[in-house]
Order: structure tokens, then C-alpha cells, then sequence
């Protein structure tokens, strides 16, 4: 069984901005997808409740806020973030803007099974950190409403140690920071390798996407 990375909360409170200042592509790759997901299926939507999963310093569902604010349509955040740091950040960043927010302040494993119901379901680079992936995997399907959308997407673990330093490597020319870069070290490989991403995920209807940019990485969705 792997360790899970427990890189979440007590390490990045220190880079509560970083995801802004480092122009993360991994972050504004999600974005773009979401907000096509959003816009495709949301259209004729007045109104969305939404779960992010490790929602951590909250500048993800900041983002997409704005979007619907834009768009048209209300909604409610339900946040799961069990460092209390970074969940205080992420809330403050929603309720100034006046949306209706309910922060969960404990874990995806102890919120799941759950008899709330949500229509949007966002869980980025998160899974790596989860110590119950299947329990986790199943119950954001069964709290999807009906046409709801689930999001997620992390890293994949290399196969070898050559491939590990290739990444490694990759990620230094786009991040000059060693604490982040042993951070990134660790979330690879604590990370599922395609073989275990696809078992994790066998049997549920969303579509599984392997890409390359800074790492390898995988997206899930369901539409």
C-alpha cells in the first residue's frame, strides 16, 4: 500500500498565494476545463450546489465563482479541508464575495458516505493525499445529483527512477524553489500509476485522460 503524501496543510499554509504567483499551467489547465464544463453543462441552470474536495487555499473555486457570477448563476460551496489554516483562507475568499459557502473542516474519508446531493464535484490534486481513494471515489459518485459533473484530477507515478528524475527535471525549468521541488518529489510518489488509476476508476461511467506537460497527470470526468 502506498504512504500518502502528507504535504497538505502544515507545508503549503507557508505558499497560501502560490498557485497565483507561480503561474501554475496545472492550475489554469483546470480552470479552462471546468469553465467549458460549466458553461456546456450549466446553461440552462439558475442555481448549483458544489463540492470541492481539499479545497486548500480556495483560489480554484475563487475563479469559478467569478465564472458563474458572470454567467448568471447562484450556487452554494460545500468545502472539505481538514487543515484549518488554509481552509480559513479559502472561506474568507468566498464569503467576501457574498456566495453562500459551508466548510467542512475534516477529511473526504470521514465526510463520505453523505446524504447531500451536489451538482458539481471538483477534486484536483488532491487524490494523492487520500488514504481511502476507493471509499472517496464512490462516494462523490453517489452524491452526484442527476446530470451532475465530477471533476478530478492528479498526478501519475512514475514506473521507474529514470522516469521520476525526467519529471523531476522537467519541473525545475518551469520552478526554482527546492522546498516545493522535494514537495513535488513526494506527491509523485505517493501518486497511482496508470494501471491503478484505471482499476480505481473501473466500473464508473466518466472519462479517464492521461496528458503531459509538467508532469504526467490524469483527469477524470463525468458529464
Amino acid at each position: 500500500m502506498l504512504t500518502r503524501s502528507k504535504h497538505a496543510g502544515e507545508d503549503w499554509i507557508d505558499y497560501k498565494d502560490f498557485t497565483e504567483n507561480n503561474q501554475d499551467i496545472v492550475f489554469q489547465d483546470n480552470i479552462e476545463k471546468l469553465v467549458s464544463l460549466i458553461q456546456e453543462g450549466f446553461k440552462d441552470k439558475k442555481f448549483i450546489d458544489i463540492l470541492e474536495i481539499g479545497c486548500g487555499n480556495g483560489v480554484l473555486i475563487e475563479k469559478i465563482a467569478e465564472k458563474l457570477k458572470v454567467l448568471g448563476i447562484d450556487f452554494k460551496v460545500t468545502m472539505i479541508e481538514p487543515h484549518l489554516g488554509l481552509g480559513q483562507i479559502a472561506y474568507d475568499r468566498i464569503i467576501k464575495n457574498g456566495f453562500k459557502v459551508d466548510w467542512v473542516k475534516s477529511t473526504a474519508e470521514v465526510f463520505f458516505p453523505s446524504s447531500l446531493k451536489f451538482d458539481l464535484i471538483i477534486c484536483t490534486r488532491v487524490v494523492h493525499h487520500l488514504d481511502d481513494t476507493v471509499k472517496v471515489i464512490k462516494g462523490m459518485h453517489e452524491s452526484a445529483n442527476k446530470d451532475a459533473i465530477i471533476f478530478i484530477d492528479d498526478l501519475v507515478r512514475p514506473d521507474s527512477k529514470e522516469e521520476l528524475e525526467y519529471w523531476i527535471e522537467r519541473r525545475k525549468k518551469t520552478l526554482n524553489h527546492d522546498a516545493s521541488l522535494k514537495m513535488a518529489e513526494e506527491c509523485l510518489l505517493a501518486s497511482y500509476n496508470e494501471e491503478e488509476i484505471k482499476d480505481i476508476l473501473k466500473g464508473y461511467p466518466g472519462n479517464l485522460e492521461i496528458i503531459e506537460d509538467w508532469f504526467k497527470r490524469w483527469y477524470y470526468t463525468v458529464k
